[in-house]
């Protein structure tokens, strides 16, 4: 089961708020590209690698673009935790 944390779904509005000034078609075709990446994890919890800042395995994250989608493996779930842009410090 795949949750995600007010954080992580506050960051993805954010994100596509922003990306929506400029374009609402690439806000929205970033939405759906974060959900694709997001939506193997469920059969594939580790498909991601460790977070480098954290060394824990249980922390990993996938890609999307620029983007870091960070995530915990907390017993059978999935949880999303931050969505950050690779050149911004993580928290």
């Amino acid at each position: 089961m795949i949750r995600w944390s007010p954080t992580a779904a506050r960051d993805l509005e954010e994100i596509c708020a922003r990306m929506s000034r400029e374009s609402q078609t690439y806000a929205s075709v970033f939405a759906r590209r974060v959900m694709a990446v997001v939506r193997p994890l469920e059969r594939f919890p580790k498909l991601g690698r460790i977070v480098p800042e954290y060394e824990d395995e249980n922390i990993r994250e996938v890609f999307c673009r620029a983007y870091r989608v960070i995530y915990r493996l907390k017993g059978g779930a999935i949880e999303i935790a931050k969505i950050r842009h690779g050149a911004m410090p993580l928290w």
